[in-house]
């Protein structure tokens, strides 16, 4: 939703020029409340609707975000529909999936001769591999019909896949974007896709958002590394002000990484307060819920949160020193001082985990 809104509207500034609506979107969502859902029927009709109506001069941008496997005899990529329930479709991934040679021909009865092609699901390297080898029999030729000017002698199919073969392509709820989706809308809002301060380049958008994406990766402890096949240079978009105001880039989550919890006398933790926190770290992590903005990790990551602390136990009373330190740095982020009767140390594993969302928004 995030991905056609943006470039649907900046189609929109770029070739409706006229009297005449250029801009055709199909959104197809496996969510509730979806006006169309994206089952494999579903995909299908939009694509046989599609190629009714394509021309030679068109341009088909195709964007596919969800999942990825290989599966079947020959161990081909499949692209999951709404009807999967589950990553084994061993025996079914016809009725429940859109193979990479399903995807081929369906592209090919498109007369669109600029087609490209986003894939953002875990395993689309795999995919891009063996698209790549169907795409390479296709005979197009090059100087067809002229749709804009930049688009005269650059025809084909380009593809930009989330990640490399044998990798995966990662979301991790970090913007509740996949890197790669945050990272087209990213290099969009920041200009590095963009020509001249107006225009979005194909080639310079899909290049510079794999870079991103890339880095994005990195900075969270994973390998990710885009691929991209063809070459395009020709304008998609075009970038003002109200378009930008329209990018969503999501509120980047908080990291909280395992805690760390001593009593001042023994240098043990002997009443399992650390336990307690991360395990109240992971509860909100796991509920996925926006407003908490958590995501608790058991990577090393550069920028994640640490909650430390040390405490002291009297007969009926627990005062904890609390202590928030953000990837490597030594100077905490923020310092806290509790105290709570000792038979309710849930309670307060609980109050510490809510003083620190608190003190770090």
């Amino acid at each position: 939703q995030d991905f056609q809104k943006v470039v649907a509207a900046s189609a929109k500034k770029l070739f409706n020029i006229d009297d005449d609506e250029h801009i055709h979107p199909y959104v197809l969502l496996a969510a509730d409340g979806s006006m169309t859902w994206a089952g494999k029927a579903d995909i299908q009709k939009a694509f046989e609707d599609i190629a009714a109506k394509a021309t030679p001069s068109d341009i088909l941008l195709l964007f596919m975000a969800g999942h990825g496997v290989m599966t079947g005899e020959n161990k081909q990529f499949y692209f999951l529909t709404a009807e999967a329930t589950k990553m084994g479709i061993e025996g079914i991934e016809k009725e429940v999936a859109i193979s990479s040679n399903e995807l081929d021909e369906w592209m090919r009865n498109i007369k669109a001769q600029k087609q490209l092609l986003v894939m953002d699901p875990c395993n689309s390297g795999k995919g891009q591999s063996e698209l790549e080898k169907l795409y390479a029999a296709r005979s197009m030729k090059s100087d067809q019909t002229r749709a804009l000017e930049r688009l005269k002698d650059r025809t084909g199919i380009f593809i930009l896949a989330a990640s490399a073969e044998n990798q995966a392509a990662y979301e991790g709820g970090l913007y509740e974007q996949g890197f790669l989706t945050h990272s087209l809308l990213h290099t969009i809002k920041d200009g590095s896709a963009v020509r001249d301060n107006k225009f979005i380049d194909v080639n310079k958008w899909f290049n510079q958002s794999a870079d991103f994406a890339e880095k994005l990766a990195d900075s969270q402890g994973n390998k990710q590394t885009p691929r991209l096949v063809g070459h395009a240079s020709f304008d998609i978009g075009m970038v003002d002000d109200s378009l930008l105001a329209q990018i969503n880039l999501g509120d980047k989550k908080q990291f909280f990484t395992r805690s760390n919890f001593q009593n001042e006398e023994t240098f043990n933790d002997d009443l399992n307060l650390s336990l307690l926190v991360d395990r109240m770290l992971k509860e909100i992590s796991g509920r996925g819920d926006s407003a908490d903005n958590i995501l608790f990790t058991d990577a090393n990551l550069q920028d994640a949160y640490k909650i430390s602390g040390r405490y002291t136990v009297t007969d009926q009373e627990l005062i904890v020193r609390v202590l928030v330190f953000k990837g490597s740095t030594t100077t905490p982020t923020l310092k806290l001082n509790l105290k709570a009767e000792k038979a309710k140390i849930d309670s307060l594993s609980k109050e510490i985990v809510e003083k620190v969302k608190a003190g770090l928004k």
